[in-house]
């Protein structure tokens, strides 16, 4: 996810996976998670190209500041 984010624009897996220098299984297993929680987003373009959905990301963020306040006040 946190190398998604540092892209602006959609990349390929092979870029993902060289950067994060996890296995091809590994990545699978991570990636199909994000995409049923819908954090990111896929796309084919001769290859399948991956991006961080950050509306989603927001709001994660908020609920996440949210409940950092919450604890801070109990």
């Amino acid at each position: 996810m946190k190398i998604l984010i540092d892209f602006d624009n959609p990349i390929p897996v092979d870029i993902i996976q060289k950067v994060a220098g996890v296995s091809r299984q590994s990545f699978n297993f991570s990636i199909q998670g994000l995409l049923k929680l819908e954090f990111i987003s896929r796309e084919k373009n001769r290859v399948f190209i991956y991006q961080a959905n950050k509306n989603k990301m927001s709001e994660i963020i908020n609920i996440y500041k949210k409940q950092k306040i919450l604890t801070k006040n109990t």
